[in-house]
C-alpha cells in the first residue's frame, strides 16, 4: 500500500523530532527542517477554498509591499523572492511582477532570480521572466547576458521575442558587431570588418 503524502510527512516530522532529543546534535538545521515539514503538512490539510484565500492574500500583500516599503528593502525582497517558488502559479506570477518594483531595476539579486525563471517548464513563467528583464537596468551586465543567451533558441516565439529584447537591453555597442558576425550571413560579417 502506498502511504499518503500527509502520512509520509508525519513520519518525517517524527524522525526529526526524535533527532532533536539527542545530545550533541546541531539543532538549528533540524529545527528549520522540522518547520518546513510542519508547514508542508499544514498545506496538505488545507481545503481548496482556504488555499485560494491564502493565495489571494499573498498576492495582495505583495502588491501592497511596493507601496509601503522603500525600494531595496532586504526583508521585503527576500519574502517576494520566496514567493517565486510558491506552488500557486498566480502567487509566482505576482511575485515576478513585483520583484522589480520592490528590489529595484538595478538589483543584481533580482536579475538573477528572474533569469532563473527563464528555465521554467511553464511557458507563461518564461515569458513573464523575459518581460521583467526588459525593464531592468542591465546595460553591460555580462553575467546576465550569458544567462539570457542560453535561452535565445526558445521554442516559444513570444518568449524568444522578449529574450531578444532583454538581450538588446543588456548589450553594449561593441556587442552588436559580434552578434551580427556570429548570427548574420558571411556577406554581413564581411561588411563589419
Amino acid at each position: 500500500a502506498v502511504a499518503s503524502k500527509p502520512a509520509e510527512l508525519e513520519l518525517r516530522r517524527d524522525a526529526i523530532a526524535q533527532k532533536l532529543t539527542r545530545r550533541g546534535v546541531d539543532k538549528k538545521p533540524l529545527l528549520k527542517e522540522y518547520d518546513e515539514v510542519e508547514a508542508e503538512l499544514k498545506a496538505c490539510r488545507l481545503t481548496k477554498e482556504q488555499r485560494e484565500l491564502i493565495e489571494g492574500q499573498m498576492e495582495a500583500v505583495m502588491d501592497c509591499l511596493c507601496h509601503v516599503v522603500p525600494q531595496g528593502h532586504e526583508t521585503a525582497v527576500q519574502r517576494v523572492v520566496s514567493c517565486l517558488e510558491d506552488p500557486s502559479f498566480d502567487v509566482r506570477m505576482t511575485a515576478l511582477k513585483n520583484i522589480v518594483r520592490i528590489a529595484g531595476k538595478a538589483s543584481k539579486f533580482a536579475k538573477g532570480c528572474i533569469a532563473m525563471r527563464l528555465s521554467s517548464l511553464n511557458t507563461y513563467t518564461r515569458w513573464s521572466a523575459a518581460e521583467c528583464l526588459l525593464v531592468m537596468d542591465s546595460k553591460g551586465d555580462r553575467e546576465l547576458l550569458s544567462q539570457i543567451l542560453v535561452h535565445i533558441d526558445s521554442t516559444d516565439r513570444f518568449v524568444r521575442q522578449d529574450i531578444v529584447g532583454a538581450m538588446v537591453g543588456v548589450m553594449v555597442d561593441d556587442d552588436y558587431r559580434l552578434v551580427v558576425r556570429h548570427l548574420g550571413t558571411p556577406a554581413m560579417a564581411e561588411k563589419l570588418k
